[in-house]
């Protein structure tokens, strides 16, 4: 998802990553815990040997899809080798567990890191752009995306959320809200109950779990095609 090309760095300084397991906590094999440090003493070579993490929240759905994986926060350092959308690292430290949302919003989040770090860059601060983010926090608003690893958002609700860039993200947090994406990207949808209280949050992929370009809300914690005509104004 970033640089294409590969780079080894001894005794770097410590990053945080996000890295994804099979459902009994184990990568490849190897057994994982939460708090524990793993330290690799014989080289380490990306897609190769060392411990694997993506520095890019959204890029672990690249090895470990949502249903039936877990994933977590974890810290890496000593010898590095970078290579596409992960690092290798001859450290890791697993720092928590955390959920799907977690990665949604740890996605939001580096998103506007990128932005403020590069806010000159017309491409970054634009809904068009590569690496946007489109946020609304009113009721029945739409917010939309059209860059590659974009977020579009919306907290309001009857509020819609949708992206047509590869690898993004449309998340409706409100009450009877909607989202749209793209083929390959993913919608996140939060149901309330009609007194507001969260009852189910559930993403999916579309392409595969779901039909891209269509409108969906999230009903009994089933995804169901959104009527046509609802929030828009």
């Amino acid at each position: 998802m970033t640089d294409t090309t590969a780079s080894n760095t001894a005794d770097s300084q410590p990053i945080i990553s996000y890295k994804g397991f099979d459902k009994d906590f184990r990568c490849r094999g190897y057994q994982y815990a939460v708090g524990q440090t793993y330290t690799h003493d014989w080289g380490v070579d990306a897609c190769v040997s060392g411990f694997h993490a993506c520095p890019i929240p959204l890029s672990v759905f690249d090895y470990y899809l949502p249903a039936g994986s877990r994933f977590a926060i974890v810290e890496q350092w000593g010898e590095m080798d970078h290579e596409n959308d992960k690092i290798a690292s001859s450290n890791l430290t697993v720092k928590a567990e955390i959920s799907l949302f977690d990665i949604i919003k740890a996605q939001i989040d580096w998103v506007w890191s990128n932005i403020k770090k590069d806010k000159d860059d017309a491409k970054s601060i634009s809904s068009s752009g590569d690496q946007s983010v489109a946020s609304n926090t009113g009721d029945y608003y739409a917010a939309s995306c059209t860059g590659y690893w974009s977020v579009a958002s919306n907290t309001g609700n009857y509020s819609a959320a949708s992206v047509t860039g590869f690898e993004s993200v449309a998340m409706v947090t409100g009450y009877e809200s909607k989202a749209m994406a793209s083929e390959g990207s993913w919608i996140a949808i939060v149901e309330h109950d009609k007194a507001g209280k969260i009852i189910n949050f559930k993403t999916a992929q579309a392409g595969v779990a779901i039909k891209p370009d269509i409108f969906y809300r999230l009903k009994d914690g089933v995804f169901v095609i959104a009527e046509t005509d609802d929030t828009e104004e």
